[in-house]
C-alpha cells in the first residue's frame, strides 16, 4: 500500500531550514464512518486546520496516513485488543518511516520541502497521539510484551515481530516491507492532543527520546487523562489500559523532558 501525505509550505520566502511537523489524524485506526465517525483521514477539518496555520507560521507540515484495520466487533476480548494493539504497532512504524522519508528528500533529493530534519516533530490529533508518543517512546522490544500486551489464551505477545518487523519497520517480514531504512528513525518533539501512551515504563528518559507535551480532556470518554480503560468510539467496549497525558506530563517532568 502507498501510504500518502499532504505538504503544507510556507510561502514567500526561500528558507531551508524550517521545521518541519508530521501530523497524524484520528479514527480508532478504522476509514471514515467504518469508525463510527465522520473523522479519520488526513483531510479532517481539524488537520487541515492546524496544518494551514502552522505553515502560515513559517513550519512545514506533512499531514500523513498510516495503516489502519482491526477487528472492532470481534466478540473475542483478545482479538479485539490484539488486532488494536497490532494497528497502533503499524502506526508507529509507519511515524517512524515516513520521518526516514523526510531525512531521505532532504539528503538525496536537494531537499525539496526545504525542512530542517534536525528540527522534526510528531504530532498527533486523538488516534494520532498514540503514533506520536509511541513513536517517541517504544524503543525496548520488552516493552511490547508486558503482561498486559500478551494473549491470555495463547500466552504469546499480540504483537509478534516474526510477522509485522521490527519497532522501526526496517525488517522485511510478511507484514513489513522496509523503506529509507539507512536513515535514522529520530525525531525532536512529540506532541499528543487526546491520545495515551500504551504503558508509562515505555517513558524513560533515554538520549534518543524527544521533549513531549499534550493537551488533553479531562473528562475523554475514549482515553484516560490519567490511567485507565481505553474506549474505541467505535464499539464503547474496553480495549486496553493506558497512560493518559497528565500521568505523561508527570513522568516527562521528572526526566526533564516536558
Amino acid at each position: 500500500e502507498g501510504l500518502k501525505v499532504d505538504i503544507y509550505q510556507p510561502v514567500g520566502d526561500t528558507k531551508t531550514d524550517r521545521p518541519l511537523i508530521l501530523l497524524s489524524h484520528t479514527g480508532s485506526f478504522l476509514p471514515p464512518l467504518y469508525n463510527g465517525q465522520i473523522t479519520g483521514s488526513r483531510s479532517d477539518s481539524t488537520v487541515v486546520a492546524i496544518a494551514a496555520y502552522l505553515a502560515s507560521r513559517g513550519f512545514v507540515v506533512g499531514a500523513y496516513t498510516y495503516r489502519m484495520g482491526w477487528l472492532p466487533l470481534s466478540p473475542d476480548q483478545n482479538q479485539r485488543t490484539g488486532s488494536l494493539l497490532q494497528a497502533a504497532f503499524r502506526g508507529i512504524q509507519d511515524t517512524r518511516t515516513c520521518i526516514r522519508f523526510f531525512k531521505k528528500t532532504a539528503a538525496e533529493d536537494g531537499n525539496p520541502y526545504g525542512i530542517d530534519p534536525n528540527k522534526i516533530c510528531a504530532w498527533g490529533v486523538g488516534t494520532g497521539g498514540y503514533l506520536s508518543l509511541g513513536a517517541a517512546s517504544l524503543h525496548d522490544w520488552g516493552e511490547v510484551t508486558l503482561d498486559k500486551f500478551i494473549n491470555t489464551q495463547t500466552l504469546q505477545p499480540y504483537v509478534d515481530s516474526t510477522l509485522l518487523g521490527n519497532l522501526d519497520a526496517t525488517t522485511q517480514k510478511p507484514l513489513c516491507l522496509p523503506n529509507h531504512a539507512d536513515y535514522g528513525s529520530g525525531f525532536q518533539l512529540s506532541i499528543n492532543m487526546g491520545g495515551a501512551l500504551g504503558d508509562s515504563s515505555w517513558l524513560d528518559g533515554a538520549p534518543e527520546e524527544p521533549a513531549y507535551t499534550g493537551v488533553h480532556c479531562p473528562n475523554d470518554f475514549f482515553a484516560p487523562f490519567y490511567e485507565g480503560a481505553v474506549i474505541v468510539p467505535t464499539t464503547n467496549q474496553f480495549v486496553v489500559y493506558a497512560t493518559g497525558t497528565r500521568r505523561i506530563m508527570e513522568v516527562t517532568n521528572n526526566f526533564g523532558s516536558n
